[in-house]
């Protein structure tokens, strides 16, 4: 439709005006006015569409940037504007399928770079769809993008082996090898998938990283799947032995074989006394397998024999396939006694095993870190209420169909965020409502405030901290989103809040990170780092706690409070013999000599820098100080005998342009000193500078007549003359009066 021109300008123009002073409902009205004379303009729709989305009018947005496809179809930037709209309306599946047109556009205009962040857009909103990350990967590889074509492989073998298709999960962990052979992840999984490794007996014990567990099929909890697979399996002992026997189980000699024969049957029957009965004899004649004792264990809770059970499913927990069944068998036992702390030390185990699989090698250490403070904290006494409450939801999770696939993109969500979210965990997590929108709003938060989108980050953050209030990684990221805005005071304070509630639940890991951010805004904060290095102490991170001791005495000293960093740089080299490798000894010996230095103590100074000398003999910052500090002390034999030392360094090595800068400097400062001027010259003269040695010369000559020296600036004129300057006569003559007074 084409209307009036010039009514259609005017009202662009004063559109693009007040859009410009974010004015967005006048701009709307100004734009639909526009659309009233021209509606086929898709660029004025697309603006129309922003001023909506700025307005947070979504869906208006939405219906705007359609029109704009409709008029434009092949356009990235439509595109990219209704997937955001439809990622901020947690629409994944529309948001993924503008994505994947852009990445198909993209690829036809022969952009592959673009096409690449488009499915990379793919897999932030579908971390586990196995499909795209393949696709992905290909691209990646076709780019040359070797080592992260290889990440995504590695990625897809994850997802793939919590599905149970290990041979696919091979053959993409060997791709990712393929491309980077040092790949550790790739390395880890092709391993781990060749022979899975057993896990150790006892539950707190089993919070250690690298367990190998077969992934639960879908439709079972973990303990009704392991009995499945315990069932099977002895199943199919007995079907053996009946093969290899000349007559009927029952006729052949009392074996293990057939008793288990027998418990199976009445098993079956429901005779639950009768079968505990043949499954302990046929231990006794040997058949200590994990499968009899978790089988027992299950026949023996289910007959109420709760100590039995107990025993018996502990003995499973060492065996990779029951370990899971196990935990969460004696979960349900300690709840029916009323024992919480063991309940949710026992589910907590099942958790932390299957978390480790969505994580980096290099992670494991951090996450079973994390569990282990998870269960210390809530299985003390007076967390009776939050330990039943997350008991509750790690039950009800475990009872979900897909409860492992869920927990393993849960993971990787974390993994996507920075700080204190990535130092969570999923059995956390999952103890608030609707985890997976509430990780989906911090996701896209961080997004947003990535793009610089800050204020809808910040609506993002706070509709997530609605979801779930006491989660602290929502108020971390409130924090980061106060300081992106220059709110440093707010960010401060939040994250002071954060850090008083992890000193009470004793997270460690996540206390010194929430420390770290508090002193990336606040430098000079000498409190907050105090705090830092006591926790990181007790951590025993002595390598970072040393760091943190030359950070905290650097900022006393910018606070001009010496002797308090004296006191943090002398901590820091206490510290050191600790440490795996000293690389911090030259380094503090530096700032304590600037700290002696600013306090006029020469003589402490030399000491500190002569010890510098002892660790790095060609240290030359050290020794152009000694040089300055024996100067500052009236030892000028010192002096000279250091910057001997010096210009031997710096011949040796060439660097003759230096060393004359270093003398020139010197003698710039000492102008009446003899010494430094003949120094100065012979370096001139070695350089071929002549004509500025004769100068040199010419001065030091007069320093040496004014002191009475006339042998000595006798010896310097025939220097002079030695390099023929264009008055060379003069010298001459200047030679002749003074060997003539002589």
């Amino acid at each position: 439709m084409a209307g009036n021109p010039a009514v259609f300008q005017e009202a662009l123009r004063k559109a693009h005006n007040l859009a410009w002073d974010r004015k967005w409902l006048p701009a709307i009205a100004e734009y639909r006015r526009a659309l009233a004379e021209v509606d086929d303009d898709p660029l004025v729709w697309i603006s129309l569409g922003s001023a909506l989305a700025e307005a947070r009018r979504l869906a208006d947005a939405k219906a705007a940037y359609q029109r704009a496809g409709e008029l434009a179809p092949d356009d990235a930037t439509v595109l990219q504007k209704l997937a955001d709209i439809y990622t901020r309306l947690r629409d994944v599946e529309n948001a993924s399928q503008m994505y994947l047109m852009m990445a198909t556009a993209y690829m036809k205009n022969r952009e592959p770079l673009k096409a690449i962040q488009a499915w990379r857009a793919i897999v932030r909103l579908s971390p586990a769809h196995i499909e795209s990350r393949r696709r992905l990967a290909e691209l990646l590889e076709q780019v040359g993008l070797n080592t992260e074509s290889a990440e995504e492989h590695v990625t897809v073998a994850r997802l793939l082996r919590e599905r149970g298709q290990d041979a696919e999960a091979t053959t993409h962990a060997r791709k990712a090898l393929t491309l980077d052979p040092q790949n550790r992840q790739a390395l880890t999984i092709n391993q781990s998938l060749q022979a899975p490794a057993s896990a150790p007996r006892g539950l707190r014990s089993l919070m250690l990283p690298r367990q190998s567990v077969p992934s639960p099929k879908l439709g079972d909890n973990p303990a009704q799947e392991a009995a499945q697979r315990a069932l099977s399996r002895l199943a199919e002992v007995v079907s053996e032995r009946k093969k290899a026997a000349q007559g009927p189980v029952g006729t052949a000699p009392l074996s293990a074989e057939s008793l288990i024969a027998q418990a199976l049957e009445f098993q079956s029957g429901n005779r639950l006394g009768e079968a505990i009965g043949c499954y302990q004899r046929a231990v006794g004649l040997g058949a200590n397998w994990p499968e009899v004792h978790f089988n027992l264990g299950m026949v023996c809770l289910k007959a109420s024999r709760f100590d039995e059970a107990i025993n018996e499913l502990s003995q499973s927990l060492d065996a990779p396939d029951y370990m899971l069944g196990a935990c969460y068998a004696l979960a349900q036992i300690h709840q029916s006694r009323g024992r919480l702390a063991d309940a949710l030390e026992a589910l907590l185990a099942a958790m932390h095993t299957v978390e480790l699989r969505s994580v980096a090698p290099a992670q494991a250490d951090t996450v079973t870190t994390l569990y282990q403070e998870l269960a210390a904290r809530f299985t003390t006494a007076d967390q009776e209420g939050p330990a039943r409450h997350l008991l509750s939801a790690l039950f009800s999770l475990m009872n979900d169909k897909n409860w492992a696939e869920r927990v393993g993109q849960l993971r990787r969500g974390l993994d996507t965020q920075f700080g204190y979210a990535a130092l969570a965990t999923v059995a956390e997590l999952v103890g608030y409502p609707n985890p997976e929108e509430a990780l989906m709003a911090l996701v896209l938060s961080h997004d947003l405030l990535e793009r610089q989108k800050t204020p809808s980050a910040l609506e993002e953050v706070y509709r997530a901290i609605a979801l779930a209030p006491a989660y602290l990684p929502l108020h971390a990221h409130l924090a980061e989103v106060f300081a992106r805005q220059g709110h440093i005071q707010a960010a401060v304070e939040k994250y002071q809040v954060i850090a008083a509630l992890q000193r009470v639940r004793r997270e460690s890991l996540a206390l010194a990170d929430t420390y770290r951010q508090i002193l990336k805004l606040v430098p000079q904060d000498t409190d907050t780092r105090a705090r830092h290095i006591e926790r990181l102490l007790q951590s025993n991170a002595i390598d970072e706690a040393i760091d943190q001791y030359v950070a905290l005495g650097d900022a006393h000293y910018h606070l001009a409070q010496l002797d308090r960093a004296v006191s943090a740089y002398e901590e820091a080299l206490r510290l050191i013999p600790r440490a795996a490798q000293d690389r911090w000894s030259v380094t503090i010996y530096h700032l304590l000599g600037e700290v002696y230095i600013q306090r006029v103590d020469w003589k402490g100074a030399a000491e500190v820098y002569r010890r510098i000398h002892e660790l790095a003999p060609n240290d030359d910052k050290a020794s152009l100080r000694l040089i300055d500090l024996a100067f500052k002390q009236g030892d000028d034999d010192a002096a000279l005998r250091e910057l001997d030392s010096l210009s031997a360094r710096y011949e040796q090595t060439g660097e003759m342009a230096a060393l004359l800068g270093v003398v020139t400097d010197l003698a710039a400062l000492r102008p009446k000193n003899a010494a430094l001027k003949e120094r100065m010259a012979d370096l001139l003269v070695k350089q071929g500078q002549g004509e500025r040695a004769v100068s040199e010369l010419d001065f030091l000559g007069e320093l040496q007549l004014r002191a009475g020296q006339t042998q000595a600036a006798a010896l310097t004129i025939e220097r002079i003359i030695a390099l023929s300057p264009p008055n060379v006569e003069n010298y001459r003559e200047l030679l002749q009066q003074l060997r003539a007074a002589h």
